[in-house]
């Protein structure tokens, strides 16, 4: 099965002040740090939306991703949020892949090995959409099988969200319990970052 990553890092990073994908994580960006432990986890390819700021993103993800297999799309509709960029991931896809692996690019601490237990669980859990829950709560990364990309784009950026696809196919939802809180973890201002660097933060919201 070909599970390709959609990395979500097209937004604004209003509440950061600076493009926060580009920040130093260790000795890598936190943009690197996540593409790197998706691919780490055993997806065949990464997809990274970009949209604001997307002439130094896409050159750095070139100079420090290289030769990886990493491509970045620009979704010039990145104003309209979260659900335009997965779209316009989705189209960007090539026709071979069996499903998506949604990660967000602003989620470093989430290990290789989280990817991993996806990828490898996804074949087998009889579902089409695959997401790991901690204490209950959803998070990220999901997976979500090739027969639900139509139903994604059909959806309106405006007014509608991936909600709609867990809410319409709850029945094809397998979720995965992890010990991990790292899944309900990103970063979206200074203290975030300073914060995740040292002592845990959880936040952010599952689908």
């Amino acid at each position: 099965m070909k599970i390709v990553a959609l990395i979500l890092a097209a937004g604004k990073s209003e509440r950061m002040g600076v493009p926060k994908m580009l920040l130093p994580w260790g000795k890598r960006t936190i943009l690197e740090q996540v593409v790197s432990c998706a691919l780490e986890g055993g997806v065949q390819e990464a997809v990274v939306v970009i949209g604001d700021k997307a002439e130094v993103i896409e050159k750095k993800v070139k100079e420090n991703l290289w030769p990886k297999p990493v491509r970045t799309v620009f979704n010039p509709d990145y104003s309209l949020g979260m659900l335009s960029s997965i779209q316009c991931g989705l189209k960007a896809l090539n026709a071979s892949c069996d499903a998506t692996l949604l990660a967000l690019g602003d989620q470093p601490t989430i290990p290789a090995i989280i990817y991993q237990n996806l990828v490898e669980l996804f074949p087998r859990c009889g579902k089409g959409i695959l997401i790991p829950r901690f204490q209950g709560k959803r998070g990220h990364p999901i997976i979500i099988q090739k027969k639900y990309f139509d139903f994604i784009l059909a959806l309106d950026p405006l007014h509608e969200s991936m909600h709609q696809l867990t809410g319409s196919f709850p029945e094809d939802i397998f979720d995965l319990e992890v010990e991990s809180p790292e899944i309900l973890r990103d970063i979206d201002r200074p203290e975030d970052l300073k914060e995740l660097a040292g002592k845990e933060n959880c936040s952010g919201e599952g689908f």
